[in-house]
């Protein structure tokens, strides 16, 4: 694939492609770690039916139950393990949505030491117990609870994604750039290594990022991204194949559930290899940069851009304050030049590489939309 456009001088350009290069060896390391951890740490499911569980707290909450009925590695009817499991914070968030505990009011328990977790347990044991016999789907991990969902949660698995992803991207050259493996989500990114400039001065690259959670922590997502590299400004276009983790109620013959859970992981992985195909297509890439030379000429109200951007709950005022200092005075190698949407598009991306990597990848998405990446 050519470089889009060539208005700069070869110095700069090979300035650029040095600065890539030392991108991409800083992140692979990262990235493989983060692909390593989510084949270790495959969650075990089990299906759990209200009245047999029983919650405690022992240096955090604990969630204990009697017969089960195990779907990852055998489909079995077992007897109750450990008499308690440690359950994750996410995962404790999602007992109380469930028993309709507000998790504020979750947090000021928790708070307030033995007393108040003794009550939080005591409301949840009760919410529970009076609940019908519903079934819930257990993800655990090292004998950590860490998603408490629905039967009807849809098992997209990270590991078959990934493989299926690989798979594809390295028909294209695509490597790997940077990743994250955090207890309850899951997010890689790669890139074409081959540099553009779609507006003078501005070398770029393009990339795909994909993002799951296996315990309801987010969507099965793939995006685009543009990735600015003077200062590794980063901006998302985009959902190419988002879908949410909600199907059908797992049957009572687990069997079959089993086969077509295992089914439909195929079919995903497959509609995977599709999408990102699609999106590496010479036509959609040169699109997309079409977009990034639109955005350059685009004037840009930046108040109400950003106060549109609270409201819809992207950021707050200090984050808006900020945005804006970086845009008012930010250098060639923070922000491309100019009054426009490319350039408020990148003082977003340059802030979000300033929050915690759970928050940046919302913030880079933004920034896409501002661009006007998300057509």
């Amino acid at each position: 694939m050519e470089t889009q456009t060539t208005t700069s001088s070869p110095a700069w350009k090979a300035q650029a492609e040095a600065k890539l290069q030392a991108i991409i060896d800083k992140g692979k390391g990262q990235a493989e770690s983060a692909i390593q951890s989510a084949m270790v740490n495959q969650p075990e499911d089990l299906i759990i039916h209200t009245p047999a569980m029983e919650f405690g707290w022992n240096s955090g909450l604990k969630i204990g139950f009697g017969d089960e009925v195990r779907l990852s590695n055998a489909v079995s009817v077992v007897g109750a393990g450990p008499s308690q499991y440690d359950i994750h914070e996410h995962a404790l968030g999602q007992v109380c949505d469930k028993a309709g505990i507000p998790r504020k009011w979750m947090e000021r328990l928790t708070d307030k030491g033995d007393w108040g977790e003794q009550l939080l347990v005591h409301n949840i044991n009760e919410m529970y117990g009076h609940m019908d016999t519903s079934k819930h789907l257990i993800r655990m991990v090292q004998g950590q609870v860490r998603g408490f969902l629905s039967d009807r949660f849809r098992r997209i698995d990270t590991p078959l994604m990934v493989e299926a992803f690989a798979s594809i991207i390295t028909k294209y050259g695509a490597v790997l750039v940077e990743g994250y493996s955090f207890d309850t989500k899951f997010n890689l990114k790669v890139v074409l290594p081959q540099i553009f400039e779609p507006v003078p001065g501005e070398f770029m690259v393009l990339g795909i990022s994909l993002k799951n959670s296996d315990f309801g922590d987010g969507a099965f997502e793939l995006r685009l991204f543009m990735l600015r590299i003077w200062c590794k400004n980063l901006m998302v276009c985009e959902d190419g194949l988002r879908k949410v983790h909600i199907g059908s109620r797992i049957a009572q013959d687990f069997a079959i559930s089993q086969r077509t859970y295992e089914l439909d992981n195929k079919a995903m992985a497959s509609a995977t290899k599709d999408v990102v195909s699609q999106m590496l297509q010479p036509a959609a890439v040169k699109g997309k940069f079409a977009l990034v030379q639109r955005a350059a000429e685009t004037e840009v109200d930046i108040k109400s851009v950003l106060n549109a951007a609270r409201k819809r709950g992207h950021m707050n005022i200090a984050d808006a304050k900020s945005v804006t200092d970086i845009y008012n005075t930010g250098g060639i190698e923070m922000l491309p030049p100019g009054d426009n949407a490319w350039r408020l598009s990148n003082a977003v991306s340059y802030f979000a590489q300033q929050v915690e990597p759970e928050r940046k990848l919302d913030l880079e998405v933004l920034a896409g939309q501002i661009a006007g990446l998300h057509e």
